[in-house]
């Protein structure tokens, strides 16, 4: 009975331990790619090019649904080879591994993909509006590890979560921005969650998608053409409440 509490335990937290390693994966690894374009586009002066053919919403709007292709194909190839090695693996070796099915939320996977997406959009957007106020590549790296660990750092709270997914922390990490996907991923993963909040919890980071792509493109107009220029806190703060003019591309 204790061997079988065991292989229950274990197995409740696949889905959630799955699914935080496929957001980590669609989010920081290949949001890297996102903010060395924009900032390579920059330093070689090839936006300035493209911000005369065509608008820049319309580039970001590109760029996204670009990336976001090729992260879907990324993670289709991995979990896909992932679960072709591992079943090989099973049956070659005779590695007899115990899983408990019933255990394992597999219900919550769709709901936890639109919340990956979500996550993905936010955070690619935020890699635009750094990589488009950096000076060069270097300084947007270190400026971007700031949201990176403002966003994985659920981690450090994350058997706190699991072990209570509908107290205060659980509640304040839900809804604040950088955190919002990953927590709700974790707590869909381990308990049902009640359809008002998974309905508001589409729309918050669905929400916070859109003002981080608003705010990326805000910052892409502002700061795309400021070559080798270091922009001050002051000035985006100045852009923000309109006594800063912004330069558009022409259509």
């Amino acid at each position: 009975r204790q061997r079988q509490m065991c292989i229950r335990d274990s197995s409740r937290f696949i889905v959630p331990v799955a699914s935080f390693a496929i957001f980590f994966m669609a989010v920081f690894v290949s949001g890297q790619f996102l903010l060395q374009s924009v900032s390579e586009e920059k330093d070689s002066r090839i936006v300035e090019i493209l911000m005369t053919m065509i608008k820049p919403e319309n580039l970001i709007n590109g760029k996204l649904i670009g990336l976001t292709s090729v992260v879907l194909t990324q993670l289709f190839i991995w979990i896909s080879l992932t679960l072709i090695i591992g079943l090989v693996a099973m049956s070659k070796l005779s590695f007899n591994l115990d899983l408990d099915l019933s255990a394992m939320n597999l219900s919550s996977i769709p709901l936890n993909l639109l919340f990956t997406i979500n996550g993905f959009l936010m955070f690619a957007a935020v890699m635009v509006g750094v990589g488009s106020v950096a000076a060069n590549y270097k300084d947007s790296q270190n400026l971007s590890s700031i949201f990176i660990l403002l966003a994985i750092s659920p981690i450090y709270f994350f058997m706190t979560i699991v072990s209570d997914p509908f107290g205060v922390v659980s509640y304040i990490a839900s809804y604040f921005p950088l955190t919002s996907p990953m927590i709700f991923i974790i707590r869909n993963s381990i308990t049902q969650l009640p359809l008002w909040e998974i309905i508001i919890g589409i729309v918050a980071t669905t929400f916070y998608a859109f003002i981080s792509f608003r705010l990326a493109v805000m910052l892409f107009k502002f700061g795309a053409l400021e070559y080798d220029k270091r922009i001050q806190f002051s000035a985006i703060r100045s852009l923000f409440f309109g006594k800063t003019k912004i330069s558009r591309g022409k259509p």
